[in-house]
């Protein structure tokens, strides 16, 4: 598992390059023969196809909103990233690695790239986290976010555009908002910590 966790004053551009940087490596390493050392005693978390459970995930850090994929196409993903927060990216399978984005930050992504459904997006809150969830403007639901599938590549899919999804999460004293609004070339994510 490799951590990325010194908290980043970050223009967009610095947290970019460090995700793309960190993603090359781990791409490297997560090939079989690419230089990493497989342990074949290590649980093969989310090995299978990108239909995986991503609320299977092993927690590891701060809450956030996790991508699992492959290096390269969590690297086309992420256009743009802005904020004060974390990034943490744990090696999963083969292949296949898992980037968490912690603290106050916006995403830009590439809509085209998350509507192939090669990426799988989970918030990953704390152990007792529930929170508030409203897809396409609708009613909100009550909800466990401790470990949350939002269905963004389905919506990338689609052709709606504005405000696709908002999640409202508490735990003890602390409250995270996760609002995702999307035009034809862009999603964007913004996620915000009280």
């Amino acid at each position: 598992m490799t951590r990325l966790n010194s908290l980043l004053k970050l223009c967009a551009r610095p947290l970019a390059v460090v995700l793309g940087t960190t993603l090359l490596a781990l791409g490297v390493l997560a090939q079989p023969g690419g230089g990493g050392t497989q342990n074949p005693s290590e649980p093969q978390v989310n090995s299978s196809s990108p239909g995986d459970d991503v609320t299977s995930l092993p927690f590891t850090g701060p809450s956030g909103t996790t991508f699992v994929g492959a290096p390269r196409a969590l690297r086309a993903l992420v256009l743009d990233v802005a904020g004060t927060g974390s990034m943490t990216v744990q090696r999963l399978a083969p292949g296949r690695v898992a980037a968490t984005f912690s603290g106050t930050l916006q995403l830009t992504l590439d809509r085209a790239v998350l509507a192939r459904g090669e990426i799988l997006v989970v918030y990953r809150g704390q152990a007792d986290e529930s929170g508030l969830l409203s897809i396409a403007g609708g009613t909100p639901s009550l909800v466990d976010s401790e470990r949350l599938g939002l269905p963004l590549t389905r919506l990338a899919a689609s052709s709606l555009s504005g405000r696709w999804l908002r999640l409202e999460s508490f735990v003890d004293r602390q409250a995270t908002t996760v609002a995702v609004t999307a035009d034809r070339r862009t999603v964007t994510l913004a996620q915000l910590v009280r």
